[in-house]
């Protein structure tokens, strides 16, 4: 007898059995070729798929990061100016800051329109009728009062304003 044969009885015979042996078998040996391509082709696209998503998900947080950066310099680096507003600086001379970045110098009874930048510490006045002077100041805050400090443009002094009370 042996150790593969499965005996069985029926009625009066004995009919031989025989058992298969399980072999491991590698996905080769078990699938044929058209099996093997599609199973490879379900799990590669599976793949591509999930990698796909991968990376547009990357991709957004990007974007969402990029946008937030934009806000949050734009919001800090706009901060308040400083030189809006009414200045003051003797009975006949006043300067209008406007935050658009135009203002108005009143000297005695003449008005004189101009724009403004201010990059850091300094202060480029350009004024739009061409009898006055473009000049530029180096220029501080201190809560009511504005120190000019004349440059290119002016006569070089020290000028003191005083802000108007709204």
């Amino acid at each position: 007898m042996k150790n593969n044969d499965l005996y069985k009885k029926c009625g009066n015979k004995y009919t031989v059995h025989y058992r298969k042996k399980r072999k491991k078998h590698s996905f080769r040996q078990e699938h044929s070729s058209r099996e093997k391509h599609s199973f490879r082709k379900k799990h590669s696209s599976r793949k591509k798929h999930s990698s796909k998503r991968w990376i547009i998900f990357v991709a957004c947080l990007a974007l969402m990061a990029f946008f937030i950066s934009i806000l949050w310099i734009g919001y800090l680096g706009k901060g308040k100016n400083k030189l809006v507003g009414t200045w003051i600086y003797d009975d006949y001379t006043c300067y209008v800051f406007e935050e658009s970045g135009y203002g108005e110098l009143l000297a005695d009874d003449l008005s004189y329109e101009y724009s403004y930048k201010m990059k850091g510490e300094k202060l480029e006045i350009d004024f739009k009728e061409d009898i006055i002077r473009d000049c530029n100041y180096t220029f501080s805050v201190d809560g009511s009062k504005l120190t000019l400090i004349g440059g290119t443009g002016t006569n070089g002094g020290t000028y003191t304003l005083s802000r108007v009370k709204k």
